[in-house]
């Protein structure tokens, strides 16, 4: 008896040849049975029969399961007595499909990052494991087992910065023999904005940019979070206390960033939530552009709110603008819902071009950031964050249902020279009446809840925002 192969991968046919002679001679349409016995149970099985050609040859194939000692053999008859093959130690290997990321990738300290693949499906159940090389050992450092489908997801925290090796363990067992997987090499950043700074293709904010873009290095990586609690609080430190109002009527304070140079143009940030989930964006690009940057942030009352309680706010943040004559103020605020009626829309509109007029009086321009889109309900984000975000890349929106509500800016805007609009929609939507709007672009969460951007999505997006900007101020 011979066998094709000692190894052979799993799920891969295995070949039993051989020849039977009797006194020399062949033994033509003889039976011959394979028997094995098997690494998983000690326990010897028929794996099938066959009759042997006129030559006296045979062959046999099958598919096997586990590890085995195999032989051929022949039962005694009345004219001749038992026989059997020597045999062959045959073992059988589990292996790995579409494991991802391959090859070198990017991964952030403290943010989770998941290696995945797949096996035959007959494997479901069985451990596997990833390990990381600690010099000349490996450590293991995150196990589960395989879903029914043969799937796995390895999802790991790097705890520091540097460069690691790791690889996806399947532990000889149930008769089979141990199967490494191919060396994965790990750049690992100490922050979504180191990260952010070697500007990665596709990347967030960038990868609409580019249709059909794709980096194989961040492979693995869902920033910020796929838990639905963490990633509410994802915010980029856009609400501190210092720089932030949460008291709905009270004064805004005042926080200044970016250049101290005395020729950086002065630009003033006012607005609601929206405008202070801008800033960890846009915080980056102020020095490079000699920009100096005041905030003036709060919750609710906006620069232009009328009613007895927000009057105090609108009054105070004018006065500042008019003594500070600052060369740009850019404006932004949360679009209205889409229940509201076009007429409502435009009295806020008219709000804002009461607002703004003094101040484009004294040669200040006004940048207004149209709004981003609503989600339809609190919970279109669970599709993110579900099943470990498993199925997060196909979470999609429709871009007319995202702004189904007004912005009121837009009209203003219209309605005042001396102001302009950016609208970085296209940074998270496809344009047109098919548009589309991914909830996850480039590996990043562009939602933190049903109508504010990601912390991390913010700060992707604030090179695009400033180039944006800049540009709208040099026309």
């Amino acid at each position: 008896m011979n066998v094709s192969a000692t190894g052979v991968a799993y799920g891969k046919p295995l070949t039993v040849t051989g020849k039977a002679v009797l006194s020399g001679a062949p033994m033509k349409a003889a039976t011959v049975s394979v028997v094995g016995r098997s690494a998983a149970t000690n326990t010897w099985e028929l794996l099938g029969r066959i009759v042997t050609a006129s030559d006296g040859s045979y062959t046999f194939s099958f598919v096997p399961r586990s590890g085995y000692r195999l032989k051929t053999e022949m039962p005694a008859t009345a004219d001749r007595g038992y026989a059997q093959s020597p045999s062959a130690v045959i073992s059988v290997q589990p292996q790995l499909y579409g494991v991802t990321p391959v090859g070198a990738s990017l991964a952030v300290a403290g943010r989770a990052k998941t290696v995945s693949g797949f096996v035959h499906a007959e494997l479901g159940g069985r451990r596997v494991k990833l390990a990381r090389a600690d010099g000349s050992t490996w450590t293991d450092i995150v196990e589960t087992r395989f879903d029914a489908k043969g799937r796995f997801d390895l999802t790991f925290t790097p705890a520091r910065s540097g460069t690691f090796v790791y690889r996806v363990i399947i532990p000889s067992v149930g008769g089979l023999v141990m199967k490494l997987g191919a060396v994965l090499s790990t750049e690992v950043k100490g922050s979504v904005a180191e990260l952010a700074s070697t500007n990665p293709a596709c990347f967030g904010a960038s990868t609409l940019l580019s249709p059909g873009c794709s980096n194989p290095a961040l492979a693995g990586l869902l920033l910020p979070t796929t838990e639905a609690a963490a990633l509410r609080f994802d915010t980029g430190g856009s609400y501190s206390s210092d720089c932030w109002q949460s008291d709905k009527f009270a004064p805004v304070p005042v926080c200044r960033f970016g250049s101290t140079s005395a020729t950086a143009r002065r630009i003033a940030l006012v607005g609601d939530s929206h405008a202070a989930g801008l800033l960890v964006g846009l915080k980056g690009q102020l020095a490079a552009r000699d920009w100096r940057l005041d905030t003036y942030l709060g919750v609710s009352c906006r620069w232009k709110d009328t009613n007895p309680e927000c009057l105090p706010r609108t009054q105070a943040i004018s006065a500042a603008l008019l003594e500070q004559r600052y060369d740009v103020v850019l404006v932004t605020g949360l679009r209205q819902p889409a229940s509201s009626t076009a007429a409502s829309a435009a009295a806020v509109s008219d709000e804002y071009s009461a607002v703004w007029r003094p101040v484009l009086g004294t040669g200040t321009r006004i940048v207004a950031i149209a709004d981003n889109g609503y989600l339809p309900a609190t919970d279109t984000l669970a599709c993110v964050t579900n099943d470990g975000g498993r199925n997060a890349a196909s979470c999609v929106q429709k871009l007319s249902t995202l702004t189904a509500g007004i912005d009121p800016l837009i009209k203003a805007v219209a309605d005042n020279p001396g102001t302009t609009l950016v609208d970085p929609t296209k940074y998270y939507c496809t344009l047109g009446p098919d548009g589309a709007c991914p909830l996850v672009l480039g590996h990043v969460v562009v939602y933190r809840d049903r109508h504010h951007l990601s912390g991390t999505f913010a700060l992707t997006l604030g090179p695009y925002l400033a180039a944006d900007i800049a540009e709208k101020i040099s026309q």
